[in-house]
């Protein structure tokens, strides 16, 4: 993994518009997170207690089955009518440990999503860290890893394709059996989950047994794998100091970028309040009945 440190708004904005830009071999996506020190894992990784890999997807798929009865006894049947890739896109995005690690195609929405939260001038001293994950690249490190480890005939045998386009492209059938024990990038959300489309979303699927493999989470076998980490830019983390919250914040508004539209509800614009206490809003509405509006 190669770890960047930066200090100044222009020059990160620089380096991340470069890779969102890149074409071909190199295909990036980000992904922002608002301490530094949190290693890149999913949810389910960081919660489960479960150190036997042949119980993790059947913890997983009962934390699924307890969160889709649950919504069924307030009558919302959402989770029912879906197949189980559904199931687990909508339980993610509500809130509930899953093997999903959300990722962006926007730098500028993973920024704010770096950023959210943080005040400025309070965590001064604290940083924040996007990371850029080149998924093309990781495929083919997964397809070196399968080689490795003889999971190469497994995955041909079941998904009829071989491990690397298994991973980068959508497998309908992936899902079928329940959660595999692989890793896998998911390329595009389902077309009603309207925030992550919003977000320009995506995801990386990650069921692997990290004990097996004596690594700890997503970040350590992506970096020190010595059958994965093929380069050190498949992965690329920034360092970004908190004392840039200001200029973030206005640099974002004047793009577009807020919580109110990755949102589009009242939780994104109770965020952009909070976040206001880092910069002067420039952009407001205004409703012709009100009065006083600006005298405040």
């Amino acid at each position: 993994m190669k770890i960047i440190t930066v200090d100044a708004l222009a020059p990160l904005l620089r380096q991340l518009e470069t890779l969102a830009l890149s074409t071909h071999l190199n295909e990036y996506v980000f992904r922002g997170q608002g301490n530094a020190d949190w290693p890149l894992q999913s949810t389910f990784s960081r919660y489960s207690t479960s150190k036997l890999p042949e119980f993790r997807g059947l913890a997983f798929e009962h934390l699924i089955t307890q969160y889709t009865d649950g919504l069924a006894r307030i009558g919302d049947r959402r989770m029912v009518e879906l197949n189980r890739r559904g199931r687990l896109e909508l339980a993610r995005h509500s809130g509930v440990p899953s093997p999903l690690i959300d990722f962006t195609r926007s730098p500028f929405v993973a920024l704010w999503f770096a950023f959210n939260g943080i005040r400025g001038s309070v965590d001064k001293d604290k940083n924040v860290a996007i990371y850029a994950l080149d998924w093309n690249m990781t495929g083919a490190a997964f397809g070196h890893f399968c080689e490795k480890t003889g999971l190469e005939d497994r995955i041909r045998r079941k998904y009829g394709r071989p491990s690397i386009d298994m991973f980068r492209w959508e497998t309908a059938s992936f899902f079928d059996e329940g959660y595999p024990d692989l890793l896998k990038f998911i390329p595009y959300a389902a077309s009603w989950n309207v925030k992550m489309n919003r977000q320009q979303g995506c995801f990386l699927y990650d069921g692997v047994d990290y004990e097996s493999l004596d690594e700890k989470n997503t970040e350590e076998i992506l970096s020190k794998n010595k059958h994965f980490a093929i380069s050190d830019s498949l992965l690329i983390k920034f360092i970004i100091p908190c004392s840039l919250a200001r200029e973030v914040f206005q640099y974002l508004e004047i793009v577009g970028i807020s919580g109110a539209h990755l949102f589009n509800d009242e939780y994104g614009v109770v965020a952009d309040v909070y976040n206001s206490f880092n910069h002067d809003v420039r952009s407001r509405s205004w409703d012709i009945k009100g009065e006083g509006i600006n005298q405040i």
